[in-house]
């Protein structure tokens, strides 16, 4: 069951692109054909290939016996009964393939230019004037234009006088990277690898008081902001430490004298007043007993 409603849904999706497709393809040619000829074809052989390629997708959609008429009515009204009676009849006996045919098929039936089809946005149909390998070039080509445009929308400069050209942070004596982390700010665009949409990165907006004021944020390498991090991280290794230490190290209110090396001054106070030697009187008695 389950595979069986998988099925049905891809056929579905399938058939709404289809039917998507087509109706662009049929609004692609509708805009050629009154582009080249008008609002009505002409009579004669130019004319019933124009109007031959117009029924094509209306044959492969909803009430294909009512609107196939009515097109050669509109736009063949010379033509006569009989002969658009037998253009319908041919019409319906070709298979379902070859009423659709592909994109550079019907630009070259259509002998579709480039620049016709950019002037028109004809994008269902392919020119018949480049290939494959010149399609690609012009599809980057025109990316590249768009993102240009983007750019320039957003506030973005020519590399004659972008940051990198004059190099402000060579006045400052700093870094480049320094000098861009204290900006916080570009026009280049953002790369997002789940997304395939540009955007540029915005300036860091400062915080604004109560009163309306712009107030400038510190910086994180300022010298405020080291103190507390030295602080925060200093504060619990000695906590730690004096726990672990406890029975040897002196406590918090002991270590007002403490050295350097954080040794406490006086060290009597753990140790006994005089050495004692039971050791050594205990070893020596071993060693005559041994004897």
């Amino acid at each position: 069951m389950r595979e069986l409603a998988s099925a049905l849904a891809e056929r579905k999706r399938k058939g709404i692109h289809s039917e998507m497709i087509r109706r662009l393809r049929l609004a692609n040619l509708r805009k050629l054909l009154r582009d080249r000829n008008g609002p009505i074809l002409p009579d004669d052989d130019a004319g019933r290939e124009y109007l031959l390629e117009l029924l094509l997708p209306i044959s492969v959609g909803p009430h294909a016996d009512i609107k196939m008429p009515n097109a050669i009515e509109v736009w063949a009204p010379w033509m006569q009964k009989d002969e658009a009676t037998q253009l319908i009849d041919h019409i319906n006996r070709m298979p379902i393939w070859e009423r659709k045919p592909t994109a550079k098929t019907l630009g070259q039936r259509l002998n579709l230019t480039n620049p016709d089809r950019e002037r028109l946005k004809l994008w269902t149909i392919a020119p018949s004037d480049m290939g494959e390998r010149g399609m690609a070039w012009w599809r980057k080509h025109k990316d590249k234009q768009r993102k240009r445009r983007l750019r320039q929308l957003s506030g973005a400069k020519s590399q004659a006088t972008s940051i990198s050209r004059k190099k402000p942070w060579a006045d400052f004596g700093i870094k480049r990277s320094t000098w861009y982390s204290q900006h916080r700010w570009t026009t280049s665009s953002e790369v997002k690898l789940i997304s395939s949409k540009d955007e540029t990165i915005q300036a860091e907006k400062r915080r604004v008081s109560e009163e309306g004021v712009a107030v400038e944020r510190t910086s994180p390498t300022s010298a405020e902001h080291l103190v507390q991090q030295v602080e925060k991280t200093q504060m619990p290794a000695i906590d730690t430490a004096l726990k672990l230490n406890g029975r040897n190290c002196p406590s918090r209110e002991e270590q007002s004298g403490n050295d350097l090396r954080g040794m406490p001054a006086d060290l009597s106070k753990f140790y006994p007043a005089t050495p004692t030697y039971e050791w050594l009187n205990s070893s020596s008695e071993n060693s005559d007993r041994a004897a």
